[in-house]
């Protein structure tokens, strides 16, 4: 269900990013709060409810060597994290209302909006438009998400299942350990999204960045969507645990 939804949302969606990137500036201005976005956004706050649910729900905490909690924290970190990004996808409403940018994040954000992850140092360009490299390159937000999401949801379960050392740990400390299979549409929603780019490459340089641009924010809405699957996962496996025996 999960990927013939992953699907639908893609694939519908890469002719209507081209058409967006054609029309007028106002329209294009317009696609900031338009429905792929919002499905991201609202991916992200449902993910960030879930998790802090799971939080409360769950009964066994980690074990820290030199201190333990009563219920699992990363459930309550997953929560804050995607709480942010929920925030940060919409400019924490900013548009919606109708909020002024304060002179001092203006100056230092690269699209003069109310968020964090356009601000000049986490941004993936630097001043004069070009890309950054080398260590500026790991303060970019977007290749800080994807050393998460690629490190928790595809190299962690991964080497969990091959060392029986590091199973012992993370059962120990009590990460949440995300299942092989939903796993891999992680990196399959970053290997699309590249496809889709090379699949519809247009000769017309501006045009294409647009397309370009339209394309991330459909991969990162999915990315959003991916988690808020697996937020489900966690709360439903979790309700089974604690639920009465009947």
């Amino acid at each position: 269900m999960i990927f013939i939804i992953y699907g639908v949302v893609l694939f519908t969606s890469s002719e209507a990013l081209f058409d967006f990137a054609r029309s007028s500036s106002e329209s294009a201005r317009r696609f900031e709060d338009g429905p792929i976005e919002l499905f991201g956004a609202i991916s992200f706050l449902v993910s960030s409810i879930l998790f802090f649910l799971v939080y409360l729900r769950s009964t066994q905490g980690n074990d820290f060597f030199v201190f333990s909690t009563r219920r699992n924290v990363f459930f309550l970190l997953m929560a804050a994290v995607f709480f942010i990004g929920a925030g940060e996808e919409m400019s924490w409403g900013q548009r919606q209302l109708g909020l002024e940018t304060p002179s001092w994040m203006k100056s230092v954000n690269r699209q003069q909006e109310l968020n964090i992850h356009n601000i000049s140092i986490f941004h993936g360009e630097d001043a004069e438009g070009k890309k950054k490299t080398g260590i500026e390159s790991l303060l970019n937000i977007d290749r800080l998400f994807s050393i998460f999401w690629l490190s928790y949801c595809v190299i962690l379960p991964s080497l969990v299942r091959v060392s029986r050392r590091l199973g012992g740990f993370v059962k120990r400390v009590n990460i949440p350990v995300v299942p092989i299979a939903l796993g891999l549409l992680f990196p399959l929603n970053y290997v699309l999204s590249k496809l889709l780019v090379v699949s519809d490459f247009r000769p017309d340089f501006d045009m294409n960045n647009m397309y370009i641009h339209y394309t991330v924010e459909l991969k990162e809405s999915l990315f959003a969507f991916l988690f808020m699957n697996l937020a489900m996962y966690f709360w439903v496996t979790h309700r089974r645990r604690t639920s009465p025996i009947k």
